[in-house]
């Protein structure tokens, strides 16, 4: 038996298109799945097409969302198509002839998703950070516009490229609630850290993830102006 690791609920996802989809509503779906991994398509799009029109919404993006999962973890562990053929079969009830089509599939674009997955984990490219430094400033009425009255943060990200040592900084200016929500949606990010499943589609694949213990950045606050 042929062992990927994509969850139950992927599982069921495929195994019940065996008596809801057509082989080309499968088809249709592995080809957006694909597209919109490789960033050809937005995903709004490549979801859009006639052999799509008559099937259930909620089915199309449950099978979508298996197959992406099938795909990257196929990808991850370099399957062949063969392998992915017998997954299929074995696992979520597929006939041959629909297992070598969504095989085909993945097999016609795997160096492109490994070599994907390859830049998905090194992120030594993207700016690390360093430390962040932040004011708060208190905007006064101006004669143009007496009304206006409000704290803002003014907010400094100091970051540094470890391919070159190159030093950059990332400011910007956000109202009190415009930080709360991105705090916010900060620590959403890092529960989806820590309980991410290991079948987790792009961008939260469980091999993207890197963790520097060397120093955590420093958080450093400015004298408030008014």
């Amino acid at each position: 038996m042929v062992l990927i690791d994509i969850g139950e609920d992927a599982i069921q996802a495929l195994s019940a298109t065996v008596d809801t989809a057509s082989e080309s509503q499968v088809e249709a779906l592995g080809i957006a799945a694909l597209a919109v991994i490789l960033g050809l398509e937005r995903e709004d799009t490549a979801l859009v097409c006639p052999a799509l029109e008559d099937m259930d919404v909620d089915m199309i993006k449950r099978t979508y969302s298996a197959l992406v999962c099938l795909f990257l973890e196929a990808a991850k562990n370099d399957r062949s198509q063969s392998e992915v053929v017998l997954f299929l079969r074995s696992e979520c009830g597929f006939a041959e002839a629909r297992g070598d089509l969504v095989a085909q599939l993945f097999t016609g674009k795997k160096d492109d998703l490994r070599g994907l997955l390859s830049q998905t984990a090194n992120h030594s490219y993207l700016p690390h950070l360093e430390g962040v430094e932040w004011k708060l400033e208190y905007c006064v009425p101006a004669p143009d516009n007496p009304a206006v009255r409000e704290l803002l943060y003014r907010v400094c990200l100091n970051t540094i490229n470890r391919e070159d040592g190159r030093e950059d900084k990332l400011e910007f200016v956000a109202s009190v609630e415009e930080l709360q929500d991105l705090v916010s949606r900060l620590k959403d990010a890092c529960k989806e850290l820590n309980f991410s499943p290991s079948s987790s589609v792009l961008g939260t694949h469980k091999e993207g993830f890197t963790r520097d213990t060397r120093s955590p950045f420093k958080v450093e606050r400015v004298t408030a102006e008014s």
